[in-house]
């Protein structure tokens, strides 16, 4: 059986350490490959499971391709100035 979301987090939870930090990154890194080879192979629900583990654990910035992985998956994070005129005055 295929490891989904359900399980990765119950295996790993969300704050995974030490060797399971390595499980993690190939987990997603093979998720990754199969969505590039055919989009929606890929498990892109698992994938940012795996992204939230890996920041928690403070990883992911470090890891060489994580910018490159982002732009991937389409990840952006509002601006302070779109996010301060979504805040109430």
């Amino acid at each position: 059986m295929a490891m989904d979301e359900d399980e990765s987090l119950h295996r790993y939870g969300l704050h995974p350490a030490g060797a399971n930090l390595d499980e993690v990154r190939g987990l997603l890194a093979a998720r990754t490959r199969l969505e590039k080879r055919a989009q929606g192979d890929g498990d892109t629900e698992l994938m940012k499971l795996c992204c939230v583990q890996l920041f928690n654990a403070g990883t992911l910035g470090v890891e060489r391709g994580a910018s490159r992985l982002g732009q991937k998956l389409n990840l952006t994070f509002p601006s302070a100035f779109s996010l301060g005129s979504c805040l109430p005055m």
